[in-house]
């Protein structure tokens, strides 16, 4: 149970990571 949890807390940073790289990549127009 505490490695699904450490498993789902790793891939929620890993997706908000990417989604603030992304938005790094919009506004840097």
């Amino acid at each position: 149970m505490y490695l699904d949890s450490l498993v789902h807390l790793f891939f929620l940073f890993g997706f908000l990571l990417t989604d603030w790289s992304a938005l790094g990549l919009i506004f840097d127009f």
